[in-house]
């Protein structure tokens, strides 16, 4: 997961559509955060209701900026799938941590 991280950060962006660029950018960002919220949570020495707002507010970014960007072009669709892929990762690891 780390790895498609970085190639969705260091990627080229889409200089003909500077918008649907910093929407990519934006989610690319948000995906990042993600994964570090990931690894802090295994780290199991958290405030898990700062790490649960935290995961609410990136979610709402990431709807909305997901909404604005579409799934026209292939690599939004990629972009956003692998979005949802880590928003799904740190949810579960948020419901184990808190067992």
């Amino acid at each position: 997961m780390a790895q498609q991280h970085i190639q969705l950060i260091t990627g080229p962006l889409d200089t003909m559509h500077p918008v649907q660029s910093f929407l990519e950018l934006r989610m690319a960002i948000i995906t990042a955060r993600l994964a570090t919220i990931q690894s802090h949570i295994q780290e199991k020495n958290n405030d898990l209701a700062g790490v649960m707002t935290q995961i609410s507010r990136l979610q709402m970014q990431g709807d909305e900026i997901e909404r604005k960007m579409g799934t026209k072009k292939k690599d939004y669709k990629h972009l956003i799938q692998v979005y949802k892929q880590g928003l799904t990762i740190v949810q579960a690891l948020l419901r184990q941590a808190m067992i």
